[in-house]
């Protein structure tokens, strides 16, 4: 786990950025699935999802839109690897977020004013941030 990473084709991170700089001030938000490959998660996918919240400071994602990814990670034979949602202020984790975290415990991708950082709760209370790799290539 020390050497944990994310790694996005750079269209992945584009689509992140765009989805963040069009829904701002509301927190965008994103299901992403891919493969794990030892201490290296893969994204194959990304699945906007509507901020039930609608709201600059929290998001929630509907049952339904939940389904919806699960179902197609499961036809694509892989899994829900992250969670994407976007900040108006750093993209360090909020109370919110860390909480979030202990019912999801995978890596969860945070886009700030100070651009786009991982973070991943290990043993449900330890915070380790995970090193992202942007590549042009699969």
């Amino acid at each position: 786990m020390a050497n944990l990473k994310i790694i996005l084709l750079r269209q992945h991170y584009e689509k992140l950025l765009t989805l963040a700089r069009k829904s701002r001030p509301i927190e965008s938000c994103a299901i992403l699935i891919g493969l794990v490959e030892d201490d290296n998660v893969k994204v194959a996918d990304i699945f906007p999802v509507k901020n039930i919240n609608e709201s600059p400071t929290s998001f929630s994602v509907s049952p339904e839109d939940i389904y919806r990814v699960y179902k197609a990670a499961e036809e694509k034979k892989m899994d829900i690897i992250a969670i994407f949602h976007s900040h108006t202020a750093s993209s360090y984790p909020s109370e919110k977020d860390l909480n979030g975290m202990t019912k999801w415990p995978i890596i969860w991708l945070i886009m700030g004013f100070d651009g786009m950082r991982a973070f991943k709760l290990v043993n449900g209370h330890e915070l380790v941030e995970v090193e992202i790799s942007i590549v042009d290539e699969p």
